[in-house]
């Protein structure tokens, strides 16, 4: 994934916008999601910070105001994927999260499972 990553032209230049990056590279996204989303969570893990990371970094060459703090590119993405969360298909992951019905509300096992493994983070940013 990361050699396929590296040879995308979207994220090297900075004359595009973010819709025209995320129309280019969401097909292949999707695919990845759904076929390593599958079998390697763990990597799929991987996968979306490295690629929100190649965001970031494209993000800095394009904004000036951007260059001069790391956190800043990163709060300044996860504020886009909060206003847009359909925008990339690794942030639409964010929405999926699993629901608890009534009758499973007091249920403390599942309920912690739930919780955990529905993270109120962005998956892939780290801060």
């Amino acid at each position: 994934m990361n050699e396929k990553m590296k040879k995308w032209g979207a994220l090297t230049k900075t004359t595009n916008t973010l819709q025209e990056i995320a129309q280019e590279i969401n097909p292949v996204i999707r695919g990845w999601i759904n076929y390593y989303g599958t079998f390697y969570k763990t990597k799929m893990k991987e996968f979306m910070h490295l690629l929100n990371v190649k965001l970031e970094g494209w993000a800095r060459r394009k904004y000036k105001r951007l260059r001069t703090g790391g956190m800043k590119t990163v709060r300044w993405l996860h504020q886009i994927s909060m206003r847009r969360p359909k925008m990339f298909a690794h942030w639409e992951l964010l929405n999926s999260k699993p629901t608890v019905g009534k009758s499973e509300r007091y249920n403390g096992r599942l309920l912690r499972t739930v919780l955990t493994e529905s993270q109120a983070a962005m998956p892939g940013f780290t801060y």
